[in-house]
């Protein structure tokens, strides 16, 4: 990545080995700093608006979001967080173990914008954590700044 900068991403993902996994694999780009939700209620509760939610998280850069939660899944919670101002124009990449084209349309019918399937190998995890971080966070971001 170039300059600095210390750019934002946050990851929602229920699963506790998926997370762990994900983090991990964030953890060689330094500058990221990465947060965490369990879930779509946990993303929700952790973006609520700052001007009225005292524990309210500062809004990410990017958020890379699973598709199937308990509780509210993410196509659920990509319809809420497009409805706030404040994240409306965040960008989201969903990210899940589902190939299942019907899963695809409506994360993007939601708001969505990307949708990577979960590698299955750690050379394959390399190769997609490197393209979204290349993408959304040093090409994409740089251009709007």
């Amino acid at each position: 990545m170039k300059g600095s900068t210390k750019h934002t991403m946050l990851v929602v993902e229920d699963d506790p080995v998926e997370l762990e996994l994900t983090m991990a694999s964030l953890s060689k780009y330094e500058e990221i700093s990465v947060s965490s939700a369990s879930d779509g209620v946990d993303a929700l509760n952790k973006l609520r608006n700052p001007a009225t939610g005292k524990d309210a998280m500062p809004p990410p850069e990017v958020i890379l979001m699973d598709v199937q939660m308990p509780r509210l899944n993410g196509i659920e919670t990509v319809r809420l967080l497009r409805a706030m101002p404040h994240t409306k124009l965040i960008p989201i990449v969903m990210f899940s173990n589902s190939d299942d084209p019907k899963d695809i349309e409506a994360a993007y019918s939601a708001g969505a914008n990307g949708y990577l399937r979960k590698p299955s190998t750690a050379i394959g995890g390399a190769a997609v954590f490197d393209s979204l971080v290349s993408f959304w966070l040093d090409h994409n971001l740089s251009a709007t700044h």
